[in-house]
């Protein structure tokens, strides 16, 4: 059973933790007295407080940054309000929207692939971290994990804490997906701290959830007998916690359904029920569409497991058309597999067929285990090149340290050379003038 990641709604929280209608109002009051590039700036603001609250109002505000960044002709802001507008698409999730948000990407990314600035770089990790969406969405996880090490590599170089600890979450994702549990919790530790270290509520909130979900997958496919959710549950109610004070309907959404994922794998269907129902509600109120697949592709496991095989052909039914607007490989994967085995179990064996047929198409694009060995291969490649270059970095500094020394030391001997002489000089001289004054 899938767990609700952390991964698609991250992107837009590189400003701001959560909407605030006070700030909105004084945004808005701004724009008034602000020039054309402030407004850019201002706009673009204001895309980033309703992601995930108002999702047209989202675009609409991208879309009046770009129309003004473009009237200035300034490429590093057009490649942003680009790269806003298509966090916002893939935040709506409707049909055509994934195919948006991609060439916008592209549009913002070509514009800073040659610019060397630190803003446009900066810019550029944002985008990568973008696009990445995109190809994990697809099920693309090789070129996911690409961009995510590109992105990393730009927020190592500008020391970009926050836009480090989100590419550790996109690599544990990833990890997630192929099934390495082990090296995502690693991923997910990573993030977890750098945010809690920030104080970063919403973000902290997110990777305990996705570190809940990781450490119960790794439980479920060990060897141990009985197996102690006790921390995980309390990594879902710490996330959970977080998210009820900033009043997160979308966070609070995906804590309930992981929740209802725990209780559903312990046969405690009627816990599993009301967690799931929660999360509707949430979902509902959050405006996500992803989430809302999620979770009523559970409730049609749930039903199929109590054997209710109507009322869970309608869940599913209603997760495939959310799922497909999306594009989302990975949940429409799962959802016909599930589906056709509750057609099976009441014998429509045609529908069965057709859904396993549509399963096995999907699984051949999104569990290739050579895509676990390519991005196992980058990442530790990636790794030797980091430590290579800090080690060089290290016998560089020594090199010059020790040419440092030598210098310091043959003129420090050079000094007691030259105070030698000149103590012998002046003691030549002094016996000389002795010498005269007895004669």
């Amino acid at each position: 059973m899938q767990k609700y990641l952390f991964f698609v709604f991250l992107f837009f929280c590189e400003i701001t933790e959560a909407q605030n209608i006070s700030r909105i109002d004084s945004l808005q009051s701004a724009l008034v007295k602000s020039n054309p590039k402030e407004q850019v700036s201002l706009f673009l603001q204001l895309n980033d407080e309703y992601l995930g609250f108002d999702t047209e109002k989202a675009i609409k505000y991208a879309q009046e940054a770009l129309q003004k960044a473009q009237s200035l002709q300034d490429k590093v802001l057009i490649a942003l309000a680009h790269n806003h507008l298509a966090n916002a698409y893939l935040q709506r999730s409707g049909s055509k929207d994934i195919q948006e948000a991609y060439k916008n990407y592209t549009q913002a990314l070509n514009l800073v692939e040659k610019d060397n600035s630190p803003e446009a770089e900066k810019t550029k990790a944002k985008i990568l971290s973008g696009l990445a969406n995109v190809y994990f969405q697809w099920g693309e996880y090789k070129e996911a994990s690409v961009l995510n090490l590109q992105s990393l590599k730009i927020r190592e170089k500008y020391q970009d804490e926050y836009g480090k600890a989100r590419c550790y979450n996109t690599a544990g994702i990833i990890y997630d997906a192929l099934g390495d549990y082990k090296q995502a919790v690693v991923e997910y530790t990573k993030a977890l701290n750098i945010y809690e270290k920030l104080k970063k509520k919403r973000e902290t909130a997110g990777v305990l959830d996705n570190l809940a979900s990781s450490l119960k997958l790794q439980l479920q496919t060990s060897e141990t007998a009985s197996p102690d959710y006790s921390q995980i549950i309390d990594y879902y109610n710490r996330s959970l916690k977080i998210s009820e004070e900033l009043e997160d309907h979308l966070a609070i959404s995906r804590t309930l359904n992981n929740l209802g994922i725990l209780a559903q794998s312990q046969k405690d269907y009627e816990k599993a029920q009301k967690y799931y129902e929660k999360s509707l509600e949430s979902a509902v109120l959050s405006k996500e569409k992803q989430g809302l697949a999620n979770t009523y592709a559970n409730l049609g496991r749930l039903f199929g497991e109590k054997s209710r095989y109507d009322e869970a052909l309608r869940f599913y039914e209603k997760a495939l058309q959310i799922a497909d607007e999306a594009q989302a490989k990975h949940e429409l994967f799962r959802i016909f597999k599930e589906r056709s085995k509750i057609y099976a179990q009441k014998g429509d064996f045609q529908n069965a067929y057709s859904d396993l047929l549509a399963a096995n198409i999907l699984e051949k694009q999104l569990n290739d285990l050579e895509n676990l060995r390519i991005i196992n291969n980058l990442t530790s490649r990636y790794e030797v090149e980091r430590y290579q270059k800090e080690l060089d970095k290290l016998r560089y500094e020594a090199t010059i340290k020790e040419q440092e020394n030598q210098i310091f030391w043959g003129f420090a001997i050079f000094l007691i050379f030259l105070a030698t002489i000149s103590a012998f000089f002046y003691y030549r001289q002094a016996q000389l003038k002795g010498k005269i004054a007895n004669k």
